[in-house]
């Protein structure tokens, strides 16, 4: 063999090592962000990738809950919420229309770009924030009250905590929280074989943290005072079925 032929060996061998490692760090990288790091998990919606029509349709979500959680906190005296994991905004502007002053926080921009837009063309008294909910851009003690649906377990388990340490920082002593928990039984319903469980998808990037009443007396109860708690039935805006059953849960931080 010429000394020409056997350089050339020598590179396609060498590039064909270089590829392998190449595939080999995709490979790891997207078997990390979807099933194994907490870290890599954001709790995102990427709202852009969804239609208009999708996006309304998500509004007709826990509209009963939501107006009765208005009421309480209407006779309550509260005036400044903050809406934790926004998204298109449907709570806040819901908020906002009875008369609350509002913070809408979300980690997608485009989500808030939308909200801050919508807010200015109906006059609604709306500031958004783009920030992750486990560090929040505010000060102890601000607000009157949060509502965080479906946003404080999509992080995982090991986040449900430091997640409501943060909502509680920003919480006026007393100040009440509604938020939501994805109940365990939808282990079953979507073919899910631990507490924990990423969902991979183009559309959003989480981990869901599932929840049963032992659970809930484990990593909740420490943290407040439950006023009331009960189960709710997710819709499934497209199809009309049964495509999650939730805990809601009104507490009062223990500060």
């Amino acid at each position: 063999m010429s000394k020409k032929k056997e350089n050339m060996h020598k590179i396609i061998i060498l590039l064909l090592v270089v590829l392998l490692v190449v595939v080999g760090i995709v490979f790891v990288r997207t078997k990390t962000n979807y099933t194994n790091s907490a870290d890599a998990v954001t709790g995102e919606w990427y709202w852009e990738k969804f239609s208009e029509e999708e996006i309304q349709s998500w509004s007709k979500m826990f509209m009963v809950e939501t107006g009765e959680v208005i009421k309480k906190w209407q006779d309550a005296g509260v005036k400044h919420v903050l809406d934790v994991g926004a998204g298109q905004g449907h709570y806040s502007m819901r908020f906002a229309r009875n008369g609350f002053d509002v913070d809408a926080l979300d980690i997608n921009d485009f989500s808030m770009q939308r909200l801050e837009r919508l807010a200015k063309e109906q006059k609604l008294n709306i500031k958004t924030t783009t920030a992750d909910a486990r560090k929040m851009p505010y000060a102890d003690n601000t607000f009157d009250a949060v509502f965080a649906i479906q946003v404080v377990n999509l992080l995982g388990c090991d986040n449900v905590v430091p997640m409501l340490n943060e909502i509680c920082r920003v919480l006026k002593p007393n100040g009440q929280i509604w938020f939501t928990l994805d109940a365990m039984e939808n282990m079953q319903k979507h073919d899910i074989s631990k507490s924990s469980a990423s969902l991979p998808n183009d559309r959003y990037s989480m981990e869901y943290c599932l929840f049963d009443n032992e659970k809930i007396q484990e990593m909740i109860m420490p943290i407040m005072d439950v006023k009331n708690i009960f189960k709710t039935t997710y819709i499934n805006p497209q199809t009309m079925d049964t495509f999650m059953t939730k805990y809601g849960i009104l507490g009062v931080c223990k500060k």
